[in-house]
C-alpha cells in the first residue's frame, strides 16, 4: 500500500490527485486519498485533477489556515522546510465567523512573533478574517492574494461533527482548484 511505502522509503511529502472542482462533494476526494490523508505520517499535497501542472513552476504564495492550536507550530515548520528554497510568501489565516478580538489578535501575534523570529528570512503576512463561510472567504483571499498552494492541518473530528458538517478540507477539496497541502495532526 501507499503508506507502507512511504514507511519504507519516508518521503518528505507524498503528491496525490482529486477528482477535482465542480465533481459530487461526497466523491471529490478519492477513498484512497482520504485513507492516506487520515494515516499518513508525511504531508499530502492534493492536486485537483485539472489544475493546470504547467503553471506550477514553484510555489509564489502559500496559505496556511490556522486554527491556533499547537499543532500549528509542528505543521508551519513542514511547510516553511517545503517553500524557503523558493522563497515563498506565507500568508497565515485564522478565519472565524466570530472571531475574538483580544485573544484571536494575541495569538496571531505569538505565532507571528515565533515565526519572524525563527525564520526571519521568510516572507510571513498573517491576518484574522471574520467571514460566514470559511471556504468562500478561503477562496477571495487566493485571488486577491495569487495563492499557488493552501495549507492546512487535517483535524480528528468526533462522529456527529462528521455527518452533520463536511470538514474544511473535504469542502476546499470540492471548491478549490488549486494545490491543498494537508498535515496530519494525529501523527508526526
Amino acid at each position: 500500500s501507499i503508506l507502507q511505502i512511504t514507511e519504507e522509503y519516508q518521503p518528505g511529502m507524498l503528491v496525490m490527485g482529486t477528482r477535482g472542482k465542480n465533481r459530487d462533494p461526497l466523491q471529490v476526494i478519492g477513498s484512497t486519498t482520504s485513507k492516506v490523508m487520515a494515516k499518513s505520517k508525511v504531508p499530502v499535497m492534493a492536486v485537483p485533477e485539472d489544475y493546470d501542472l504547467s503553471a506550477f513552476y514553484k510555489p509564489h504564495h502559500i496559505a496556511y489556515i490556522t486554527h491556533f492550536d499547537d499543532h500549528d507550530f509542528y505543521a508551519l515548520h513542514q511547510l516553511i522546510a517545503f517553500v524557503k528554497p523558493f522563497k515563498a510568501q506565507v500568508f497565515c489565516w485564522h478565519i472565524e465567523k466570530e472571531t475574538d478580538p483580544v485573544v484571536d489578535r494575541f495569538r496571531m501575534k505569538q505565532l507571528r512573533d515565533y515565526f519572524n523570529t525563527t525564520y526571519s528570512e521568510l516572507a510571513l503576512e498573517c491576518g484574522l478574517i471574520e467571514a460566514d463561510d470559511t471556504v468562500e472567504a478561503i477562496e477571495t483571499l487566493v485571488k486577491e492574494k495569487e495563492v499557488d498552494v493552501i495549507a492546512l492541518i487535517l483535524r480528528r473530528r468526533n462522529l456527529l461533527e462528521q455527518l452533520l458538517r463536511p470538514s474544511l478540507t473535504k469542502n476546499l477539496l470540492y471548491q478549490t482548484n488549486i494545490p491543498l497541502l494537508v498535515f496530519n495532526n494525529d501523527v508526526g
